[in-house]
């Protein structure tokens, strides 16, 4: 084998066998929070996650064989979980249907959203993980417990947490379906919408490439947001395979 191909090789491999790891959304997003916190309490920049702690991948190749342990969820669980996509999903096309109506530049809409995110995290819950990492940073830096809660609201209210990379590209996709609601192309909104939207927000800085439905990729390839995508990343829409192929290949 030419020397030159065994690293793309190894890497095709690796990735199609379901070997890459990638640290859960939710986790990515709360550590970009907790860093711009410890960052805003020190006035410096963030110190953010690289990609080599969100892709993880093994050492040498694979094995070839893989064992893997499931169950099967009761009925009760399921509709729990149908029932709690089909509310938020509603309330998104509500949403969507009111940006309908408003004429405003997507950047507007953009910060609208950007400003949102911090409040969103009030008031922040006792004994969440949240909670627990920002008095542990304030206890760290001897900051008097009576001032905790108000420096927490304090940093959730200013512009920090709208400057980590999943709010800005949360942002700018909410913004685009407000934008081409506005311009008579309302995206179709269905359970799985919040949580596509959570996932790539959070991964695309770190792919390669990314793989979305149809409706998704209309929302990423129209003006302006195309002009927002990280510039080395490829994005393919589901009926794209073929060009996916041949980009992996």
């Amino acid at each position: 084998m030419d020397t030159r191909l065994w690293h793309a090789l190894r890497r095709l491999h690796v990735y199609l066998s379901g070997d890459a790891r990638m640290v859960h959304h939710e986790r990515l997003k709360q550590d970009q929070l907790y860093a711009s916190f410890c960052a805003w309490l020190d006035d410096v920049e963030p110190s953010l996650a690289r990609r080599e702690d969100v892709v993880r991948t093994r050492d040498g190749w694979p094995e070839l064989l893989q064992v893997m342990a499931s169950y099967r969820p009761e009925p009760a669980e399921i509709e729990a979980l149908r029932a709690g996509r089909h509310a938020h999903s509603g309330r998104l096309q509500g949403q969507v249907d009111a940006w309908a109506s408003q004429v405003r530049s997507f950047d507007e809409r953009r910060d609208e959203q950007l400003s949102a995110y911090g409040p969103s995290f009030l008031p922040v819950t006792p004994l969440s993980e949240l909670y627990a990492l920002t008095r542990h940073a304030l206890s760290e830096r001897s900051i008097a417990p009576e001032r905790w809660a108000s420096e927490v609201e304090r940093f959730l209210r200013s512009d920090w947490p709208g400057r980590t990379p999943f709010a800005r590209l949360a942002s700018d996709v909410f913004a685009s379906m407000g934008w081409l609601a506005e311009h008579d192309q309302k995206p179709a909104i269905d359970g799985g919408m919040i949580a596509d939207v959570q996932a790539f927000a959070a991964y695309v800085p770190f792919c390669d490439a990314f793989t979305v439905d149809s409706r998704f990729a209309h929302m990423l390839r129209t003006s302006p947001m195309k002009d927002r995508l990280p510039s080395d990343t490829a994005i393919f829409g589901a009926r794209e395979l073929t060009a996916l192929e041949g980009w992996l290949i």
